[in-house]
């Protein structure tokens, strides 16, 4: 199984709506796609359960906050398979070229799990730097569970933030996909974010020759920046966002960015009360829809799930 992990440092850049219309095209394209929702704000699991939907199919004792609860020494206690939803409404949409949705659904709680997390550390005996190994690797051993083992895709939607919930979700892949909006704020992040990921895998490298040598180093590579939320005019970006657009190259020289850009538009508002991503829902004739579906083979075609067109 392939995993990426979507983040960006700003929040409001569509992270979690590309995350949700990416993995439903991929699904109708025939990939059995797991979804894992580590954001507090749980809008990915809101994206294929309403509020109320989730409050009666998606209990607290099968989230990703009880996964983490059952943490001991830095180990979980709990299978994250025993935690694993299957959304009805879009695996509707998708079965009939095999393809399948699974989401492990977040909880707003989750927002208080890294305060007692690292609260924590040491105090049951594990040596400290030894614990904060063990959570940082946990996510990664966790998506061997066997319930996972037909699943082709994971796309991990991280909170906009580097802590150790974020951080294992970068150990645990193999791929890193950047959202962004081209504004100023949203790029300003993207160097930091760049540089934290390169040095978190040294730091990691580093425990597992410490800590581990027979299990294997990590390499996990920033597939790119995908420009959102593009703002038009006539036919082309408005002049600002193409600016920052070009900006992010300089700033960032080498650093992949998707031909495919997605507009401003319906899409990155509230999330479907139905639970069925947008891609899935416009005409051929939208140009969201054309975006979407440019970008969804992009993506397959840098992670090599699909050989590239031929020019």
């Amino acid at each position: 199984m392939r995993v990426i992990s979507v983040i960006n440092f700003k929040g409001g850049v569509g992270k979690t709506t590309l995350t949700a219309n990416l993995g439903a095209e991929l699904a109708r394209r025939g990939k059995r796609v797991l979804l894992v929702d580590l954001d507090p704000q749980s809008s990915l699991t809101y994206s294929f359960y309403s509020v109320d939907m989730a409050a009666g199919r998606v209990p607290p004792e099968r989230t990703i906050k009880a996964w983490y609860d059952s943490f001991d020494g830095g180990m979980p206690r709990r299978s994250l398979g025993e935690c694993l939803a299957i959304p009805r409404a879009v695996n509707d949409k998708v079965a009939a070229n095999g393809g399948f949705v699974g989401l492990i659904p977040s909880t707003m709680s989750l927002i208080d799990h890294e305060l007692s997390m690292l609260a924590n550390v040491g105090l049951g005996g594990v040596a400290p730097g030894q614990e904060l190994y063990r959570l940082r690797r946990a996510l990664a051993d966790a998506l061997h569970d066997g319930a996972f083992a037909g699943y082709d895709i994971a796309l991990i939607d991280c909170p906009p933030n580097f802590n150790i919930v974020t951080q294992s979700a970068i150990v645990a892949s193999d791929h890193v996909l950047v959202p962004s909006r081209p504004d100023y704020l949203s790029t300003l992040g993207i160097t930091s974010l760049v540089h934290n990921v390169k040095r978190l895998v040294e730091m990691f490298n580093h425990q597992v020759v410490e800590f581990h040598r027979d299990r294997p180093t990590i390499a996990p590579t920033v597939l790119g920046v995908v420009f959102t939320m593009v703002r038009y005019g006539s036919v082309h970006p408005i002049h600002s966002h193409t600016y920052y657009m070009e900006v992010a190259q300089r700033r960032n020289p080498g650093l992949p960015i998707f031909t495919t850009s997605i507009r401003e538009n319906a899409a990155f508002g509230p999330e479907n009360p139905d639970g069925v991503p947008l891609i899935l829902q416009l005409k051929q004739t939208d140009k969201v829809y054309v975006e979407l579906m440019a970008l969804a083979t992009e993506f397959l075609e840098s992670t090599g799930l699909v050989e590239r067109a031929a020019a």
